[in-house]
């Protein structure tokens, strides 16, 4: 059984072939072998989201995987959802790419392990981003996204969609001036509804280790850590 698959969209965006490895944990010998099937592959560039566990992590040790984050799912059950009252004012967009999104988006990477890796330069770790709300407001990879607006302007927005029939949340930023005043906390809470609203039974998020305040976040709204996975990167 092959355990790792190219990744299509990111070996677009790079113009070099990407993979994954899809066996959370594996010794040393396995990951060796792994990779030497993706070096005669021509991929250049391979992620791994591995278990915690001491054989995973001396492995990646072993290979020279690079660890650029601690990946985080949150969860909970749409019986665990409150009722939430929400009083900003949010709404669905349904327009073109502005480049204040871009900015949010932007924002929204600033914990990313394409920012943590040195061999990415910030520049692509921002284009990523811009790339990721970008197709999320064209539908893509989205079902719905929201914003949040002060006096007409737009100072945070969340992106939805469904992931194995898990309500997810793709990606949620708040304008640097305007955070501590709960507009998170409300956007999180419009997403709750929504998934609720279409029959979503379980709702996720996933966020990076080392973000303390989507953290605090999401534990606020009820979620819960279901899953911890070491993130590592092979340039091969």
């Amino acid at each position: 059984m092959q355990k790792y698959k190219l990744l299509q969209w990111d070996s677009d965006f790079f113009g070099f072939p990407v993979a994954i490895i899809t066996e959370a944990s594996l010794c040393n010998d396995e990951l060796y072998i792994i990779l030497a099937e993706l070096v005669g592959d021509g991929v250049k560039l391979v992620y791994w989201p591995s278990s915690l566990d001491f054989c995973s992590k001396y492995a990646a040790l072993c290979q020279k995987g690079l660890h650029v984050d601690r990946k985080l799912t949150f969860i909970m059950s749409a019986g665990e959802v409150k009722e939430n009252k929400i009083d900003i004012d949010i709404d669905e967009y349904n327009e073109p790419m502005i480049y204040k999104l871009s900015l949010l988006a932007i924002q929204c990477g600033y914990y990313s392990r394409f920012n943590i890796d040195p061999n990415m330069s910030l520049q692509t770790g921002a284009k990523l981003y811009v790339e990721w709300m970008t197709q999320s407001i064209n539908k893509n990879i989205a079902d719905k996204v929201f914003v949040a607006r002060i006096q007409n302007e737009i100072v945070g927005v969340i992106t939805l969609g469904n992931k194995n029939g898990i309500g997810d949340i793709g990606l949620l930023s708040i304008d640097q001036s305007f955070r501590g005043k709960s507009i998170g906390t409300q956007l999180v809470y419009k997403a709750q509804k929504w998934f609720i609203d279409n029959g979503f039974k379980s709702l996720q998020v996933v966020t990076q280790g080392n973000n303390i305040g989507a953290r605090r976040l999401y534990e606020k709204c009820g979620y819960r850590v279901g899953l911890e996975q070491e993130y590592y990167h092979f340039w091969l």
